[in-house]
């Protein structure tokens, strides 16, 4: 990003941060109060300008003819664009964010019954410190004193954070709105508070950045304070992308697993599919050179981006690209889905974005039907050649997939056979040549025999699952490079994972490319290194029983749960799953639906 497009992004952002100041009990003017923080935390003349400027009035009266002007105008309206969901409201006081399923409704179905607010409060998994939706009522002195107090304690923590920050990188200043803002609506005043200021501000950013590429892109040869403003109020234009893709044969994927080791294999790989998807749609804001702001949402298998019309030839190309890694990486067994359609200022911030998410669903299905893109196969000449080794051959003996030539193994040098485990799991790790790929490593068995068994063999794909399904239980940091390391992302990226424990400068690579903290979001007390990002999210399937306490990591086996029951000695197994989200996304909403409702419902699902 240049130099003014990094201002423009950080100055939306914070634009609205005045308002948290305001709930706190400062009653300065948002704008004023937020233009101060803002000037004292990054002394920045340009961002401290355009937040102090942001709403329209304030802008006409400031009038000047600067670059950071224009980038002021360009944060009011994608601040409009941003508020498109705002419903009229007789309510004047403060009250916290309003849960976003009160507003949902499917089929023709009542809504659900009562209004729950969202307390304000931190997203930390710490006893306490997370507070469930519940009634509120204005009237009441108790709720409205405990609010003022919530958001002076939130105003105070997020001011001593962001404080400590040595550098303020963009990426760790959006994970930091996150932990502080989620829960901080965007508006009340004679409005529906159901919109957090984290979606609201985030949301803002994307479209600030989308617009100010597609001016660039309009006026290529004019400078940038030269661009009239009549371009920037012009909502007509088709300027915007909603972009979707994600993985088809999910399902096929996570239920491949052996029955050894199946719940460690299971949980790998649903990780593992929730952090590809991500990283994809990060592969593609790198390769255009945009903000994380512009991921909408990225779970389930599935991402969403707002990009800028400009982006879209080097989509097709990205796209290619992905399809060819896990056509080489799967054979076929995970595909891309992918679709995107054109939304104008107009359509972005008004309530027909739902028939264009629909839109981009049909788009979606469309790709699904095409197993093997004609473009990933073109790229391999060898693609309908035979594969993979022939003759008297070693398989997987779970998946049954050829592995290696049985000669093969005669031959492989003692040294290429080291030792491995995976918990209470024994291998001998063998590195073996196959057709396929010059080196290829499998795995033997050895926890209840030594002796070489060919039906003990598992693949390198079974191994990596079941690895990265027990690091996960424990080892709560995660190095992501773009190095080999613990776990491949379709060779995107590679995760390095070290127990929080080692909260120490030593034990993470300095090397990586950014940090990620686990079911703890205090990822600034860590070892921090200002010129690298640091995030934090939830994973919820670490959760195990226990064979002594809460704190003890050692878990009870599937053997040791049956023995706890009354009565027969079984096992049962509860499987849930939210089916038609892509329904509940386009039509759950009704005539609400906007942008924001949607980014603040797909949010709290992955809260939820």
């Amino acid at each position: 990003m240049t130099h003014a497009e990094t201002q423009l992004y950080k100055a939306a952002l914070l634009h609205d941060i005045g308002k948290l100041i305001f709930r706190s009990g400062d009653r300065e003017r948002h704008p004023v109060s937020g233009g101060k923080f803002v000037e004292a935390l990054l002394r920045d003349d340009t961002i401290s300008h355009i937040v102090r400027n942001h709403h329209k009035a304030d802008w006409r009266k400031n009038r000047e003819p600067t670059l950071r002007h224009l980038l002021a105008l360009i944060v009011c309206e994608a601040d409009t664009m941003a508020s498109g969901e705002r419903t009229t409201d007789n309510g004047m006081a403060s009250r916290p964010l309003e849960s976003i399923f009160n507003q949902i409704s499917i089929g023709g179905r009542p809504k659900p019954p009562g209004l729950h607010y969202q307390p304000v409060g931190r997203l930390s998994l710490e006893r306490g410190r997370y507070k469930f939706p519940k009634p509120f009522d204005r009237k009441k002195a108790h709720d409205r004193k405990e609010l003022s107090i919530d958001y002076t304690d939130q105003w105070l923590d997020f001011l001593r954070e962001a404080d400590s920050m040595a550098e303020v990188d963009q990426d760790t200043l959006l994970f930091l709105y996150k932990k502080y803002l989620w829960c901080v609506p965007s508006a009340y005043f004679r409005t529906v508070p159901d919109i957090s200021l984290y979606e609201h501000t985030r949301l803002t950013a994307a479209i600030a950045v989308c617009l100010f590429r597609a001016l660039r892109q309009e006026y290529p040869n004019v400078e940038l304070d030269q661009i009239p403003y009549e371009a920037v109020e012009d909502r007509g234009t088709a300027r915007y992308l909603l972009v979707g893709g994600g993985f088809s044969g999910i399902q096929n994927y996570l239920y491949g697993i052996a029955h050894k080791g199946a719940l460690k294999a299971l949980k790998g790989r649903s990780f593992w599919i929730n952090f590809a998807v991500e990283t994809i749609a990060r592969h593609f804001l790198e390769k255009l050179d945009l903000p994380l702001a512009n991921l909408v949402y990225a779970n389930g298998g599935r991402f969403y981006l707002l990009l800028p019309t400009s982006a879209e030839s080097r989509l097709n190309e990205l796209k290619e690209g992905i399809e060819q890694r896990l056509l080489k990486d799967y054979e076929g067994h995970l595909g891309f889905e992918f679709g995107m359609v054109k939304l104008s200022g107009k359509e972005l911030g008004s309530k027909v974005i739902a028939h264009k998410w629909g839109e981009v669903e049909k788009e979606i299905k469309k790709s699904k039907r095409r197993k093997f893109p004609l473009a990933a196969v073109a790229q391999d000449s060898g693609f309908f050649d035979p594969h993979g080794p022939s003759g008297s051959v070693v398989q997987c003996q779970y998946t049954k997939k050829d592995l290696v030539e049985a000669s093969v193994l005669e031959s492989v040098p003692k040294a290429s056979i080291s030792p491995a485990n995976i918990g209470a799991q024994y291998y001998k790790r063998w590195t073996v040549p196959t057709s396929n790929k010059p080196l290829d490593k499998i795995y033997l068995d050895i926890t209840e025999t030594s002796s070489p068994k060919e039906s003990r063999f598992i693949s390198s794909e079974q191994w990596d699952a079941q690895k990265l399904g027990y690091l996960i239980r424990d080892d709560k940091q995660v190095a992501v490079s773009v190095e080999n390391s613990d776990v491949s992302v379709l060779r995107l990226e590679y995760l390095q994972f070290h127990r929080l424990s080692d909260r120490t400068k030593e034990a993470l690579p300095p090397d990586a490319k950014r940090y990620i903290l686990f079911n703890d979001d205090d990822f600034l007390s860590w070892p921090f290194q200002p010129a690298k990002r640091n995030e934090w999210r939830f994973y919820g399937g670490d959760w195990i029983v226990s064979k002594k306490n809460e704190n003890d990591r050692e878990p009870k086996t599937f053997e040791d749960l049956a023995l706890d029951c009354l009565g027969i000695e079984r096992l049962g197994v509860l499987r849930m799953d939210v089916d038609d989200l892509g329904w509940v996304f386009c039509e759950g909403l009704g005539d609400n639906a906007t942008l924001s409702r949607i980014t603040q419902l797909s949010t709290m699902l992955d809260f939820f």
